[in-house]
């Protein structure tokens, strides 16, 4: 049986996550005080459309970026996905984690 435990990726810290989404957070609230930012997009024939340099730059949009497309009253709304990678552990890898914890608490004193 598999353990249902998180644990981030190795290539990803949670401080690069929320270091990212405390940058679009800033860009968003610096938009919503700036001029409204139009721009006419043609959408190819498979389906895909461009988003102009400025409003990328703006929002800090990279390649391969993952956004959000929902339908709303006021027509379509793309925002940032935000995605956090999970990995599954088997019941041998949380024993190891527990293995590791017994062996870090022999090192500290025990608390009165």
């Amino acid at each position: 049986m598999e353990g249902k435990i998180g644990k981030w990726r190795n290539d990803l810290s949670l401080g690069k996550i929320l270091d990212g989404a405390i940058r679009r957070i800033a860009i968003l609230q610096k938009y919503c005080y700036a001029e409204n930012m139009k721009s006419k997009v043609t959408i190819n024939e498979r389906g895909a459309l461009t988003i102009p340099a400025k409003m990328r730059e703006t929002f800090g949009i990279k390649p391969n970026d993952e956004l959000i497309i929902e339908d709303t009253e006021q027509g379509l709304l793309l925002r940032p996905a935000f995605s956090v990678p999970v990995e599954l552990y088997t019941e041998d890898r949380i024993k190891e984690f527990a293995s590791d914890e017994e062996a870090i608490g022999k090192l500290f004193p025990p608390e009165k």
